[in-house]
């Protein structure tokens, strides 16, 4: 099934099962924390040909928005390499991580910190990683309201702040890397903290004053330009480059099938179709091919993720201290008073 035919058909189903109403929030659990078609329209999340299927997890609740990037790349890969993928939907990496642990899928488009959280758990192999723009890092960057007048980071002194979630790399390890070397220790630098669970809620944060200023991955700004209004942002300062994610195969993958799809990745500019494809593919940010990469290119994001965790650590020890001679003390307390 095309994906143009795919589209129209979850348009027609949609719209018979909510009155008109469009809402492509499909969430039909099969796995724990996965969002699946319901039975009686899982044949359109099947792509390319073959016997066996191949299971592609990804992180999203929009089926659409997913569709109109992974969709069609499967589609290449599965006809040409006469194999059968179908893609499981995650709401977020963390969920993706479980699953590829637990062997519920056996590709995976990750970002750098579940990658190595997946790596951490079971020896998934990193394929290649998406070239966009013409290169293979993203930028980390914090960003404010231009109307502020913040120039420098110490202006946000006592002001609130938020992180979009512990497993996002560009939006929580790399800016708390950053901050940290700037000598700032966020807990006590902020007057608030927050984790707002993504880049685009961060966003939306931020333009309706909820925070004096957010860390997010800079091309999310790009993304969201046609949505909503993000001309009163600026970015204060970037927080560092960061190696684009992997799709990564799960050590189920028979190891010659993930050469070939590695190679059918990274050869998408020497192919007709390939190329047409990116150039399909290419909407808010331009998605210009794949490299192959391997495990050391994450060796600095590793180093960073080691970082949190020592301070992370220090600081969850000195509060277990600090319980433990706080219930002590409200013991002796006690046993005065009875005295």
């Amino acid at each position: 099934m095309t994906i143009k035919k795919f589209l129209l058909f979850i348009l027609s189903f949609n719209l018979l099962i909510t009155g008109g109403c469009i809402n492509l929030q499909v969430q039909a659990p099969v796995t724990p924390e996965e969002i699946t078609p319901p039975k009686d329209i899982s044949a359109p999340f099947l792509f390319g040909k073959g016997k066996k299927t191949w299971i592609f997890a990804t992180a999203g609740s929009n089926v659409l928005d997913v569709y109109r990037t992974k969709g069609p790349l499967l589609d290449y890969l599965g006809n040409k390499l006469n194999v059968r993928f179908r893609i499981s939907f995650y709401r977020d990496y963390k969920h993706i991580v479980k699953a590829m642990i637990n062997g519920h899928c056996h590709l995976a488009w990750l970002g750098p910190v579940t990658y190595l959280n997946t790596r951490n758990k079971i020896k998934c192999t990193p394929l290649a990683q998406v070239m966009i723009d013409g290169i293979n890092f993203y930028k980390s960057v914090i960003i404010m309201r231009k109307g502020d007048g913040y120039s420098q980071l110490s202006d946000l002194k006592n002001k609130s702040f938020a992180f979009t979630n512990q497993n996002s790399t560009s939006g929580y390890i790399y800016p708390w890397n950053y901050l940290n070397d700037k000598g700032i220790s966020p807990k006590s630098f902020f007057s608030k903290i927050d984790f707002a669970g993504s880049h685009s809620n961060a966003i939306v944060r931020l333009i309706s004053g909820q925070y004096a200023a957010v860390a997010v991955e800079e091309n999310a700004l790009k993304r969201l330009k046609n949505k909503i209004d993000t001309s009163s942002i600026t970015i204060l300062t970037e927080a560092g480059n960061i190696p684009n994610g992997p799709i990564a195969a799960h050590p189920d993958l028979p190891l010659e099938l993930a050469n070939k799809i590695k190679h059918a990745l990274i050869n998408m500019n020497n192919d007709k179709e390939g190329r047409k494809l990116l150039k399909k593919l290419s909407g808010k940010v331009d998605f210009t091919g794949f490299r192959e990469v391997s495990d050391k290119v994450y060796d600095k994001v590793r180093d960073k993720i080691e970082a949190v965790n020592k301070v992370t650590n220090k600081v969850e020890a000195i509060n277990k201290v600090t319980n433990k001679a706080e219930a002590i003390n409200k013991m002796t307390n006690k046993v005065e008073a009875v005295k």
